[in-house]
């Protein structure tokens, strides 16, 4: 059974979203959506790795849009991994900015 190519992008949002959310619940301990700065345990090591995931959405973003091998996921993948990637390198500048030269501490 073919599905049209709206019909599995939406699935493919669906399942994403759930992984999400499952993901967000496992790490948090309750049902959320955007992580605040004081539910990570360490943000001053924590916000790396957030800022190297974005990188690292973004490079294969990059490669598949560069490559053949990007011809067979959905036109749409590359602008959700830029999408995500963005959002995960706001969010380390985010908190790199809050710990340094935007802390309440003097």
């Amino acid at each position: 059974m073919e599905f049209p190519s709206f019909t599995r992008g939406v699935i493919g949002l669906a399942g994403l979203a759930c992984l999400y959310f499952a993901w967000y619940g496992m790490v948090f301990g309750r049902f959320g959506i955007v992580p605040s700065q004081t539910m990570w345990k360490n943000p001053q090591k924590t916000k790396w790795s957030v800022f190297l995931f974005g990188c690292l959405l973004l490079s294969i973003t990059k490669i598949l849009q560069i490559t053949s091998f990007g011809e067979t996921f959905p036109e749409p993948a590359g602008l959700l991994l830029t999408f995500i990637g963005c959002l995960a390198v706001l969010n380390a500048t985010y908190v790199h900015l809050t710990l340094g030269i935007l802390s309440e501490e003097e």
